[in-house]
């Protein structure tokens, strides 16, 4: 790793359309920080980029589209103005709903050719015409490969490769979904498979393609890829994820990976703020990575 972790908080619950995860980046912090110190990793926090405090229903296909365009929008200008990717730090974006993370990774990628493995019990591969909720963080990987959002979020092609995207550890996607998904070239790995095969198998199957003509990889985690037995703390939590001893499996997989960028999202402390527990594993898994 770098010499200094650059951490960003975007506070924000508007993808997802329900309160409690823009808390996530204060209880991420909480975990996160002790651990860095204690290890004498140096890091800089550069803060949070704010969001709009009302958010408009304009439709039920697409909620808050005009707000988080904005956001996104400022968060472009946030990451440039202090130089986030340009400097030999290691960036890392503590969400929030999974919305917030589009333009993080698409900052990183203007930067260099990435790949990108999405870690979610979710495919977040809908668009506005078959999305059942019509919340964007289901919207935003299909969005990142050029589906659905891309042009309201102000780009006109892909940020990402669809042959350079895996999703990891699905467990809950919608049939229409599903359906886009097999006309793409995206790799989805499921727990079906992740149980079948092995983690490891499905990581390097997944670092394979993701580092297909690449220079580099940036990983994405929302916190409901674990079970909620031990990640109870999150929005949309489905049962079968993840469990703490992969935490070793995923920081060996990537061990000497060229790794661009990380993020976490989705921890909704809300729901027990009286416990960390989301928090504290997400903050193990990314020391587990910075350390590598």
């Amino acid at each position: 790793m770098p010499q200094t972790i650059a951490i960003v908080g975007m506070p924000s619950c508007m993808g997802g359309n329900r309160y409690g995860c823009e808390q996530g980046p204060r209880a991420l912090r909480h975990a996160l920080f002790p651990l860095l110190d204690k290890k004498s990793i140096p890091f800089e926090d550069y803060g949070n980029v704010t969001e709009p405090c009302v958010c408009g229903l304009k439709s039920s296909k697409a909620k808050c589209l005009a707000e988080i365009a904005s956001l996104h929008n400022q968060a472009t200008k946030f990451f440039q103005d202090n130089e986030i990717f340009k400097k030999s730090h290691f960036p890392i974006l503590l969400g929030g709903d999974h919305s917030v993370n589009y333009p993080f990774i698409r900052e990183a990628a203007r930067h260099k050719k990435i790949g990108l493995i999405w870690f979610d019990a979710h495919g977040d591969f809908n668009t506005p015409d078959i999305s059942p909720s019509g919340n964007i963080h289901g919207m935003v990987l299909a969005a990142l490969a050029g589906h659905g959002l891309t042009h309201s979020f102000g780009d006109d092609k892909a940020i990402i490769n669809e042959a350079n995207i895996c999703i990891v550890g699905t467990r809950d996607v919608d049939p229409d979904e599903s359906e886009l998904l097999k006309k793409t070239n995206v790799h989805v790995f499921s727990m079906k498979e992740i149980k079948k095969r092995g983690l490891k198998a499905v990581l390097e199957d997944a670092i394979a393609a993701a580092g297909q003509g690449t220079k580099g990889i940036h990983l994405s985690f929302d916190m409901d890829v674990f079970d909620p037995t031990i990640a109870p703390h999150v929005s949309t939590p489905v049962p079968g994820g993840l469990l703490k001893k992969d935490i070793k499996t995923i920081a060996h997989c990537f061990k000497n990976q060229n790794l661009t960028s990380l993020d976490a999202v989705e921890i909704n402390p809300s729901k027990n703020m009286d416990e960390n527990e989301t928090a504290e594993l997400a903050a193990r898994l990314l020391l587990a990575l910075i350390e590598n």
